[in-house]
């Protein structure tokens, strides 16, 4: 069962998890941790810390480098118009023209003008049937994730399968070029004829510059002239049709005559009678192994590493599994909204941490003296515990509990009908069933001081008859003495310092009321007004020490 969040503890669980993400850096660190699902069964979060340790301890074995530069294997869509695939009925049809990577007929007289027929080969219908190029091609262009997986793979789970996949990619790797190449054939012969033509006209003006002008002369009486040009010609052209050749194209494609042109039409011929021998062969070596792997599959695995990016970041934070117990205890525990808090230890209800086994507590203090930041810090503590995750302490112990109520006073708060709503709203997180933990803050600023201790004393003694564990900031301490249900803590202010801020330790005092200094804030007051209101402000602290 999951736990039930209520008021603003489901706040504190979304900036809980934007926190973390954000250490992660990594998209899929959010999706992993809104999978961990805050939980209200001790041994199913158990059964997650378990889970939740495993994969930290993969990701201890890992960069945060590899992680981050893992990505999606992407199929490309290319419409293959050397294969077509017969269909022996509408369903096959139909099955067959929704991938739309080849014609698909229902007549066999058609099938003679393709040079790859797919029916002598196929036994599915399917991407990695009919266009295994396209899965082999998204492997190549995505090889460095490739390769890490592999890596991944072998020295994380002691699988090889990937390893595999790498060599018998390398092995087609120039077959895959030079079918590359057949697509730029036109482009790489017009490359050609122009370097043709650009080296013919420098060998020329060579031959001119090295003869004199009787030897240029009676070249021209003996009808030289032409021939010298016609071999110069054919030897710089059989020069670049070398490049041709590694295509497997021997035919001749260019006129031999100045300025050499391409024979467009012996090109496509050569090409298109080449690249049919090519094609088969690549596609039967693509579809070996487009067999062999689940791009599906493949891509989960990169979302499942890129996932432990979360626990990388766990490690990183130097969180702590907390204990199973009957209340809810830490030490040093640091607050994820602040920026440099004070660790602080606390406790609510029986614990094998501290000394104290109340299980409702009035906070009291000093104005910002950090009442509602450690409410904040019991409610991150808490949440994560049931998410099965490490907490932000050096060590810990939680209670197990079916709601987390957290009631924050909010500037909307006050005016008509606020009294009324809030009241309601603590009366429906004490009743009802299952164990709950509430937070409330200042409850009684809302109503007058003392109908607001009489309604908390109340609501405290039945949340307490119940079982449940309560944490009330309240400036109203000295009005709760003497309920032996309810311990009193309180954080208070020590001085000022050269700037005339408040001194305060955060770290609550056990059983002891929260003095708010109010002499402290007119110290401060008067130390930073002139004149005549500094005048009373000093009045009225030398009142506070004539008391």
């Amino acid at each position: 069962m999951e736990l039930v969040l209520s008021g603003d503890a489901r706040t504190i669980y979304s900036r809980l998890v934007d926190a973390i993400s954000k250490k992660a850096g990594i998209a899929e660190a959010l999706e992993e941790l809104k999978s961990l699902k805050p939980l209200s069964s001790a041994e199913e979060i158990l059964r997650r810390q378990e889970e939740v340790r495993r994969k930290m301890e993969l990701a201890a074995r890992v960069s945060i480098s590899d992680l981050s530069s893992l990505e999606r294997f992407r199929i490309g869509r290319r419409f293959f118009e050397d294969r077509v695939f017969v269909a022996r009925d509408d369903g096959e049809y139909e099955k067959a023209a929704r991938l739309n990577v080849c014609e698909v007929v229902r007549e066999d007289e058609r099938a003679g003008r393709y040079a790859i027929n797919l029916n002598d080969f196929v036994s599915d219908i399917s991407l990695s049937e009919f266009a295994p190029e396209l899965v082999v091609e998204a492997l190549m262009s995505n090889i460095d994730t490739l390769r890490r997986l592999a890596r991944l793979e072998q020295e994380l789970h002691g699988n090889n399968e990937l390893s595999d996949i790498l060599s018998e990619l390398e092995n087609i790797r120039e077959a895959h070029r030079k079918v590359k190449m057949f697509d730029e054939a036109e482009k790489m012969a017009l490359d050609l004829q122009e370097r043709i033509n650009r080296e013919v006209e420098e060998r020329l003006a060579e031959i001119k510059l090295t003869l004199t002008a009787d030897e240029l002369l009676k070249m021209v009486g003996e009808g030289r002239v032409a021939g010298e040009i016609e071999n110069e010609i054919e030897r710089v052209i059989s020069k670049y049709e070398e490049e041709l050749h590694e295509l497997g194209i021997y035919d001749s494609v260019f006129h031999r005559s100045y300025p050499v042109r391409i024979d467009t039409e012996a090109l496509k011929n050569a090409v298109d009678r080449v690249r049919e021998s090519y094609a088969l062969d690549y596609y039967l070596r693509c579809r070996k192994i487009a067999g062999k792997i689940d791009l599906e599959r493949l891509n989960e695995r990169v979302e499942y590493y890129r996932r432990l990016s979360l626990y990388k970041a766990l490690l990183d934070l130097r969180f702590a599994f907390p204990e199973v117990g009957c209340g809810t205890a830490f030490i040093n525990g640091v607050n994820l909204f602040i920026s440099n808090p004070q660790p602080i230890s606390y406790c609510i209800g029986e614990n094998s941490l501290f000394p104290h086994k109340e299980g409702a507590v009035i906070l009291t203090g000093a104005n910002s003296g950090g009442k509602t930041s450690l409410l904040d810090l019991i409610c991150q503590i808490s949440i994560l515990f049931h998410m099965g995750m490490p907490v932000n302490a050096e060590r810990a112990e939680c209670a197990v509990y079916d709601e987390i109520f957290y009631f924050r006073r909010k500037r909307s708060s006050y005016g008509s009908g606020a009294f009324e709503r809030a009241l309601k709203s603590l009366v429906r997180a004490i009743s009802g069933n299952g164990r709950k933990l509430i937070l409330i803050d200042e409850f009684e600023a809302i109503t007058e001081p003392g109908a607001g201790a009489r309604i908390l004393a109340t609501l405290l003694e039945v949340a307490s008859r119940k079982g449940h564990h309560v944490v009330l900031v309240s400036h109203l301490g000295e009005e709760f003495a003497g309920l032996d249900f309810i311990r009193i803590d309180g954080i208070e202010a020590k001085g000022l310092d050269e700037n005339f801020n408040l001194i305060v330790d955060r770290q609550p005092v056990f059983g002891r009321v929260g003095r708010s200094t109010p002499e402290l804030i007119v110290e401060r007051l008067m130390e930073k007004s002139r004149g005549e209101v500094k005048e009373i402000f000093s009045e009225l602290l030398r009142r506070f020490g004539q008391e």
